[in-house]
């Protein structure tokens, strides 16, 4: 999904978080957790094995091999029980906009910061 090109793209700094919002404003915030919940279960793999035979998302192996050696585990178990509460509130009339940035903002928070 184009999602996550623009959250790979995020995650390295290079697109803003107000432009992601307003292009999946239209996208279910269920479907878009459920992507965001497969991209976790993905990046778990990584960090239990070097080259992981399934992926949800095999299309974005690059994009989460990036990542191995920055994420927080502790963190990326936390935000993935965020994400299944977020699920349960995705059909509530919300501001899709501030849903989505508010996810992107909390996995931004499953990597290590650099020093």
């Amino acid at each position: 999904a184009d999602y996550y090109k623009d959250l790979g793209q995020f995650l390295l700094g290079k697109r803003n978080i107000t432009k992601i919002s307003v292009k999946h404003q239209d996208v279910l915030l269920e479907r878009l957790v459920m992507w965001q919940q497969a991209w976790c279960a993905d990046l778990v793999r990584y960090q239990y094995e070097d080259e992981p035979v399934t992926l949800e998302n095999p299309d974005i192996r690059r994009s989460l091999h990036s990542l191995v050696g920055r994420v927080d585990l502790h963190s990326l178990f936390r935000f993935m029980d965020k994400l299944i509460e977020l699920r349960r509130f995705s059909s509530a009339p919300l501001n899709k906009r501030l849903f989505i940035e508010d996810m992107l903002i909390r996995c931004q928070e499953v990597l290590e910061q650099p020093v």
